[in-house]
């Protein structure tokens, strides 16, 4: 018999519901494959009612409803309390949402200089004059010749 078909059968066997020859099968497969017998063993001690009986017993606590009835009580008797609480902790959160922006503006780079947006307009519309005028290829070599050549 192949393992994985005797470990389908653990839980028949635990329950000692197989019948007589497939028992005997399964019996005689556990005395020749270790692998098969050590986990019909790891899973006999899971399921055995012995070992449960070694472990404490939990006992609820009989003042826990009680307890729960008081705090109910104590929330529902603080009035206007947890609205203002909740308020106070949203006001908190959107002052520190706003220093925090702040600070990264601050620590950032910040907007580009003035001089550079200009100096990018003038060559855009240098750009653009040489481009929509007559005689383009004679257009480029002057912006060419006044921008410096710079390529971007």
């Amino acid at each position: 018999m192949e393992c994985n078909h005797i470990k389908d059968q653990f839980l028949a066997w635990s329950e000692e519901t197989l019948d007589p020859r497939r028992r005997s099968e399964v019996e005689s497969h556990l005395t020749s494959c270790r692998r098969c017998s050590v986990y019909f063993e790891t899973c006999s001690n899971i399921i055995d009612p012995k070992w449960r009986e070694e472990l404490p017993r939990l006992e609820a606590d009989p003042f826990l409803p009680t307890r729960i009835a008081a705090l109910v009580d104590e929330r529902s008797t603080s009035g206007l309390r947890g609205p203002i609480v909740a308020g106070v902790r949203f006001s908190l959160a959107v002052m520190m949402l706003m220093i925090a922006i702040g600070f990264g503006i601050y620590l950032g780079q910040g907007p580009a200089p003035a001089r550079q947006q200009q100096s990018d307009d003038a060559y855009f519309s240098a750009y653009y004059e040489a481009v929509s005028q007559q005689g383009f290829a004679s257009n480029l070599d002057y912006l060419v010749e006044t921008t410096g050549g710079r390529q971007r």
